[in-house]
This record gives C-alpha cells, structure tokens and sequence, in this order.
C-alpha cells in the first residue's frame, strides 16, 4: 500500500487479495476484487496497516471502505456504513495500525465483486505498509 493525500483528494485502491494496485487521482476502483462466495449478510470489516514508511504532518484518519459491484457488472457502489477508519499521528516504522467497522448488517449475494478503498482526512498524509482487511460474512 502506498496512500499519498493532499486535502483529503487522493485515494487509494485495492482488491482483496492484491498486492499494491498505485494510488488513484480520480479514486477508480481496482481490476482486482474479491467475489462473495455464497449470499450473506456482511456484519464487519476489519483492517490492519503494518507501516514501513510514513510521515503524516497532520493527524489524520485513513478509512477503509468496501464497495460492492452485482455479478458481471462493472458498476461498483459503496457499501453504507462498511467503513473501518484508522487513525494516524506520527508513527515509526514498523507499528501496526488498525480499525474496524463495528457491527453491521449489509447483505450480498454470491457472486457479488467486493473491492477495497481507503481514504484519508488529512490534509498531508503519506503512508506506506502492508494491509490485511477481512469480511465477516455470516
């Protein structure tokens, strides 16, 4: 992962399940995604930022959201209240950071295209690290 913001603009996209996909100006989802393998309701979001570089002049939060696109379609829409929001300072290398959605109550069919998107509410905030995020479908 590499999130670089200025104002809040740039975000940042991944699939589940790849590696770094480059920030996005124009916040465009991935061409990766993870496929819901059985119709569910998802009831939480979890992400972990193992940071390698950072330097964040501002606190700020980074936050993870899923977006979701029906089968064979590649129209994808945000998921409500699927957010996982982490919150920033001036962290060392190594640290890792975390968040979650808190319970929730979204439901998806099987087939469904998952992506992950993070954005950042700082007004300077450049980070670098690995993300892990997992979905609780039940």
């Amino acid at each position: 992962m590499a999130l670089a913001t200025v104002a809040g603009v740039v975000s940042n996209d991944y699939g589940f399940g790849s590696t770094d996909l480059g920030v996005s100006l124009l916040g465009l989802l991935p061409a990766v995604f993870m496929v819901a393998p059985r119709s569910g309701t998802i009831t939480m979001l979890n992400v972990s930022v193992r940071v390698t570089v950072a330097v964040s002049l501002l606190a700020s939060t980074i936050t993870f959201q899923v977006y979701r696109a029906p089968a064979n379609s590649s129209t994808f829409t945000l998921l409500a209240g699927v957010a996982a929001p982490v919150a920033i300072d001036l962290v060392t290398v190594g640290t890792t950071i975390a968040g979650t959605s808190g319970p929730v109550s979204v439901p998806v069919a099987a087939g469904d295209q998952l992506a992950l998107v993070s954005t950042s509410d700082g007004l300077v905030t450049a980070v670098t690290g690995v993300v892990g995020a997992g979905l609780a479908i039940s």
